[in-house]
């Protein structure tokens, strides 16, 4: 007798749906409500200690203008790890940044429950409308950085296409949730913090001030120190948020994930979700 997959038997016990919701955001009037926020956009920058990060001027201001977690986290090292935690509230075993191919559940599968519009936005992905690619580095492109093509019910059919594109063109309003993948140089991984800030102040200062985006949380983390285990530089901003707050609760990627189904009233993965702490202390 064959076996059902981990990701078929969640289809059949939870209701996943087979098919995806369309990249494109749903209308204004039709889009449901998140408890704190409508749409979360997370942004995920490269190998830093929060202790370095605060050095640059605008880094330290934004911490300013928003939520600050003095005592936020990665769970490992190196980056991959971190990222499958983000989407799938598991590492699933993985302790290096050799690519997998998971058939395993994520947030994606979540939302759809909800009929909540999600997508994976990354630079210089090669991918097209037509096409999905699922290959590893491609000039300034690394899918180490974009966990959502490594889960096979995505990759496997037409979410991939759906649900994964090329960051040239953000779609307003905002999915639901968005993952935002800057490229090798933008993120800093390849460049320094000087240079990834200026990228972050070009990119982030007008989403800001759009009217479209006045009920998403913006994320902004980095998926692992630089040094051992020491925190990592993450805020939130927006207006839901007591600009100017901090938290020196031990947090992670586990709890963003958490705090965001708890947001959306989506359950959870059953993994490391379950028993994160979710954010709760900086909203207005």
């Amino acid at each position: 007798m064959k076996l059902v997959s981990s990701r078929l038997l969640a289809v059949l016990l939870l209701g996943i749906p087979i098919l995806a919701s369309p990249l494109s955001a749903q209308p204004a009037a039709d889009r449901p409500n998140g408890r704190k926020f409508d749409q979360v956009l997370i942004i995920v920058l490269e190998n830093q200690d929060a202790a370095n990060v605060l050095k640059d001027p605008y880094m330290q201001a934004l911490a300013q203008r928003g939520a600050y977690f003095t005592n936020y986290h990665g769970i490992g090292h190196p980056s991959y790890p971190n990222y499958l935690a983000m989407t799938g509230g598991s590492t699933f075993g993985v302790t290096s940044n050799a690519q997998k191919e998971l058939d395993m559940t994520s947030i994606a599968d979540l939302l759809e429950i909800k009929n909540l519009s999600w997508a994976q936005f990354a630079e210089d992905y090669p991918g097209t409308s037509t096409k999905c690619f699922t290959g590893d580095y491609k000039g300034l492109y690394a899918r180490k950085h974009a966990p959502f093509l490594s889960y096979t019910a995505i990759t496997g059919g037409p979410r991939c296409l759906e649900h994964v594109a090329n960051a040239a063109n953000l779609p307003y309003p905002l999915p639901n949730y968005s993952l935002y993948v800057p490229n090798m140089d933008n993120d800093g991984h390849d460049t320094s913090v000087a240079f990834s800030s200026n990228w972050l102040k070009g990119f982030l200062e007008p989403l800001l001030g759009r009217p479209e985006l006045n009920k998403t949380l913006v994320v902004v983390t980095y998926d692992e120190s630089k040094t051992g285990d020491s925190p990592i530089y993450t805020v939130f901003l927006g207006s839901m948020i007591r600009a100017g707050a901090t938290d020196d609760t031990a947090y992670g990627h586990y709890s963003l994930l958490r705090t965001i189904e708890d947001n959306f009233r989506l359950g959870n993965l059953g993994r490391e979700d379950v028993t994160a702490s979710p954010i709760i202390t900086i909203w207005k």
